[in-house]
């Protein structure tokens, strides 16, 4: 029965059964020399126990990743690990600088450019009746205005699609450069093509500049007319189901206008789009102030019903969520792991605002959507096996809960989760007990596997001694 139980736990873990065959090695080299000394181990072990369990010593070890095993463990703990990762080169800082100029041209189309431009001026002409409230604000949004006019009538920006073209053939060119870019010249080069300076001679970024400088001098109006800017918040739950194969994420956006200013159209084209492996299966919702959600197509402009100062958007998608493998050499059952995302910065959405009191002053401006703050995430039970994330699991016989501890978003590459293989032998209340210290080196279970092989030098002993007798 000894024999068996060492044998499953090394099954488990091979790190298990080589303590237990050093443990038993030591309490071996004590017998020879004590007699008693099986048993004595052994009452210590027991005395140790009933010791710990009264005070605590037992509690379950922190939660690690199933690929990081023993050897890992100790290499961390008495070696310093594997050293600090290294900075990025100047390559990977040039491929992240082409990156954020390229994505800051995809987010502004020239349709965009020129709707927000002419809004623009349709709200200095509606905001003459509120002039005497706001009168510095409102004429430095004419300032604004003219200077984003005459910026669009220049030769230059006189056909924004074509520059934008330009800009996508230039962004293009330096990305090949950049493959090909053999020597430090060769990345100076690149480095000197990026250079604000130059590139405001081939891409949007003037137009761009120049309406950042409206919307400030329009939510500059909005506050001294009492009002204040549009607010958002994220949050995320997510699903993980890997006998179907599928991971769902629902994102959370609640939006607040204060008064004097109302919502009266949200445009939600800027959440993320569906992508390859997405399955087609999306979902988005609008909520206003409060009242029953609505389904809309997640594309084009959404008008309300009523002017509003809370809405709501719920974004639910489905992906199909294959998990890898993940095994050490000292744990030869595969788990699988999978890599989550819990809701990435979404871009931005534009949004017009009406400010009460003035019909036909109506301000179309772009809301930052900030990355979802992830609450849960969610499996079946006795599945989940380690979060990326610090926090709590709480199981149930229908679901597993990871409740996630800290407040920050997660952006960059997602959230990794590891699940335990789909069979009842490891997702059952049991096993899931006993996860912790069958993986994590602790106190609990080196006193198992001590207890372990003195017990089995005492079964032992007396088998050698009642051989004789028997035969």
């Amino acid at each position: 029965m000894v024999l068996g139980a060492v044998l499953a736990a090394s099954a488990l873990n091979l790190a298990l059964g080589a303590a237990w065959l050093a443990a038993l090695a030591g309490v071996w080299a004590i017998r020879r020399r004590v007699p008693i000394g099986a048993g004595a181990v052994l009452g210590v072990v027991a005395a140790l126990g009933v010791v710990g369990a009264d005070r605590g010593w037992f509690e379950p070890p922190p939660a690690a990743s199933y690929g990081e095993d023993e050897a890992d463990w100790l290499r961390r703990h008495f070696w310093g690990g594997h050293g600090a990762p290294a900075g990025p080169g100047f390559r990977d800082t040039l491929a992240a600088r082409l990156a954020t100029v390229a994505e800051e041209e995809r987010q502004t189309p020239a349709i965009e450019l020129e709707r927000r431009a002419a809004a623009a001026v349709a709200l200095v002409r509606g905001l003459e009746r509120l002039r005497r409230r706001a009168a510095g604000p409102v004429s430095a949004l004419e300032t604004a205005v003219r200077r984003l006019a005459f910026t669009l009538t220049s030769p230059e920006f006189r056909n924004l699609d074509a520059r934008r073209a330009r800009s996508e053939r230039y962004l293009m060119e330096l990305a090949a450069r950049l493959d090909l870019a053999q020597d430090d010249a060769e990345l100076e080069a690149i480095s000197r093509a990026l250079d604000p300076a130059v590139l405001a001679t081939v891409t949007l970024r003037a137009v761009r500049e120049d309406l950042a400088r409206v919307d400030e001098a329009t939510r500059a109006v909005f506050r001294a007319l009492g009002g204040g800017n549009v607010t958002v918040t994220a949050t995320s739950v997510l699903a993980v189901d890997d006998v179907r194969g599928e991971a769902a994420t629902e994102v959370r956006y609640r939006m607040e206008a204060a008064p004097p200013a109302r919502i009266t159209r949200i445009e939600p084209a800027g959440l993320h789009p569906l992508v390859a492996g997405d399955r087609g299966r999306r979902q988005v919702t609008v909520a206003v102030d409060g009242g029953p959600p609505r389904q809309v197509s997640g594309a084009g402009a959404v008008g309300l019903e009523v002017l509003a100062h809370r809405i709501e958007i719920v974004d639910h998608r489905a992906r199909s969520a294959v998990g890898e493998g993940i095994r050490t050499p000292l744990r030869r059952i595969p788990f699988s792991t999978l890599r989550l995302d819990p809701g990435r910065a979404a871009g931005r959405l534009l949004v017009t605002l009406q400010v009460d009191g003035a019909p036909g002053a109506e301000a179309l401006l772009p809301v930052d959507l900030p990355a979802a703050r992830l609450l849960e995430v969610a499996a079946p039970p006795r599945a989940l096996f380690w979060v990326g994330a610090p926090g709590t699991l709480q199981s149930t016989d229908a679901l597993d809960v990871w409740r996630v501890a800290t407040s920050e978003a997660f952006i960059a590459d997602g959230l990794r989760v590891e699940l335990a293989p789909p069979m009842r032998v490891f997702r059952n209340p049991a096993f899931a007990a006993l996860r912790p210290y069958l993986y994590q080196p602790s106190l609990a279970a080196s006193l198992t596997l001590v207890g372990l092989a003195a017990l089995t030098a005492v079964l032992a002993s007396r088998r050698r001694t009642a051989a004789p007798g028997s035969g």
